[in-house]
């Protein structure tokens, strides 16, 4: 990416976007500031007359106003909105592609020097603080420049002296602002740093636990038991829509730690089914990994199993 880009190439690419949404939101600026008047007018007029007729009709006449000021408003408020926070939208956009597309063309010995979590963190964090820069950052910069330029207008024209007064403020945080903002920059930086390292580290904790889960996984897939197993064979009467696999997952379900395999060996359709039936034998395996099983063991999961197939299923055991 382009070391040399700032803000302001950033915005340029967009200008004519940007201008539709400046001009949106000085409209947005002036009718808030025309409401207060419209308001202030109502009062005074409201004050000097006797008449309530006439009364009336300056306050329909003036709610009017306010109306029509707020469907206006509310349709500058769309403009700005869509021409600025979508120049945003799409800068970022630009700036991921750009970023992602960059990191594809670089060799492995880049990424053997820099973390994963410090890429990850300037792809998402620091491009949506751009983002933000180029959005609400020009709205909150004008919006400020405008209502206070109009502020300070109006307060020169009350009184000049109270407007030196009320300016002091500004001009001691403008001071403050030069000469402290290296440092609020550095700040900045270090919690961007701060966010890399975060990021980086939730990475690795993420993929141990993703190896340590994999792992567990293997060692219960691949374990062996040296005790004796035993097999059985069932044959149920089911619907025959009903799917095999669904029944051997049903029988796989019915004990985890005891039922080791299941296999279908013969699936029939004919005398002594129900047309709407069929007829499926499997051999389940049955093995413990800690004991031998007894024959009440055997019996207790064999019971097991065809209760749970008859309930979830619907199905007969086949005599």
């Amino acid at each position: 990416m382009n070391k040399n880009k700032s803000l302001f190439s950033l915005i340029g690419k967009h200008k004519k976007n940007v201008c539709f949404g400046v001009i949106g939101l000085t409209m947005v600026d002036a009718i808030m500031l025309l409401i207060p008047i419209i308001v202030g007018n109502v009062i005074t007029q409201l004050s000097e007359m006797e008449s309530s007729a006439i009364s009336i009709n300056i306050i329909n006449k003036s709610a009017l106003y306010l109306l029509v000021c707020g469907v206006v408003m509310a349709f500058f408020r769309f403009v700005w909105r869509y021409f600025l926070m979508g120049t945003a939208r799409r800068i970022e956009r630009d700036l991921r592609e750009e970023y992602f597309l960059r990191l594809q063309r670089l060799p492995m010995k880049f990424f053997n020097n820099y973390n994963a979590g410090d890429l990850m963190a300037r792809g998402v964090n620091d491009i949506e603080t751009i983002k933000m820069a180029c959005g609400f950052g020009i709205v909150v910069a004008y919006d400020g420049i405008v209502l206070l330029a109009f502020i300070f207008v109006c307060m020169f024209l009350i009184s000049p002296e109270f407007t030196i007064y009320a300016s002091l403020p500004f001009i001691l945080m403008s001071f403050f602002i030069i000469k402290y903002g290296h440092a609020i920059e550095r700040l900045f930086l270090n919690v961007q740093k701060s966010f890399s390292k975060l990021t980086e580290e939730t990475r690795r904790i993420i993929f141990s636990i993703k190896v340590i889960k994999s792992l567990n996984d293997q060692k219960t897939q691949y374990q062996y038991s040296d005790f004796q197993k035993s097999e059985r064979d069932f044959a149920f009467v089911i619907d025959k829509f009903f799917k095999s696999q669904d029944l051997i997952e049903i029988i796989l379900n019915v004990d985890n730690s005891l039922i080791q395999n299941v296999r279908i060996f013969d699936v029939y359709q004919g005398e002594n089914i129900p047309s709407d039936k069929k007829s499926v034998a499997l051999n389940v395996t049955i093995q413990s990994l800690v004991k031998t099983l007894n024959e009440e063991d055997l019996n207790q999961i064999t019971k097991k199993i065809i209760s749970t197939v008859e309930t979830k299923t619907g199905a007969k055991i086949r005599s």
